[in-house]
């Protein structure tokens, strides 16, 4: 005797391999959005890092009076970093006792912006300043100068989400190239 249709089991057994293949889909999908996420996280934080090197290649002064002493960038917490410039209000001897790191006791600091990172997307590491010393863009980091031929990493940029994925690291050397791999 034939039968027309389908049993139970074949239409849950067919529910389930289509649910399988989707539910792999999406989970495929998300990474390739965090990957993208952690790239572009990455990007923002190299262009910031060229900013900052552009502005200390033609100093200015703060309220046309003050010479500016160092442009800077400073990861401040797992989401966000800041870019900002110091001045030294001491014109008979300026930018004199500097010591090329962020909340220095002796200089001001003016926040030019702060800047979060994309959900998902995290810092591993904290506390790292890179510092741009005008007229030559010298490039300092966590307030030692960085000699020829070395690279600091600035940044490792991750997503909370995935630690399958790895992480990706924003370097600069002494030149001033800002890479990442």
């Amino acid at each position: 005797m034939y039968k027309n249709g389908y049993t139970l089991i074949e239409l849950i057994v067919a529910i389930t391999i289509v649910l399988i293949i989707s539910g792999s889909i999406i989970a495929f999908v998300n990474v390739g959005g965090n990957e993208y996420s952690q790239r572009r996280s990455a990007q923002m934080l190299a262009l910031s890092l060229r900013e900052l090197q552009s502005m200390s290649l033609s100093p200015k002064k703060h309220d046309n009076s003050y010479p500016i002493c160092f442009y800077g960038l400073k990861i401040d917490t797992t989401k966000t970093f800041i870019t900002y410039y110091a001045y030294d209000t001491n014109l008979t001897n300026p930018c004199s006792s500097s010591d090329f790191r962020y909340n220095s006791p002796v200089l001001n600091f003016v926040v030019i912006k702060r800047m979060r990172l994309e959900p998902r997307i995290v810092f591993l590491n904290q506390g790292n300043d890179v510092v741009f010393v005008p007229p030559d863009a010298s490039v300092y980091f966590n307030g030692l100068k960085l000699t020829y031929g070395n690279s600091q990493i600035v940044a490792r940029v991750s997503s909370v989400q995935n630690t399958v994925l790895g992480s990706i690291d924003v370097y600069i050397n002494s030149l001033g190239n800002v890479y990442f791999k």
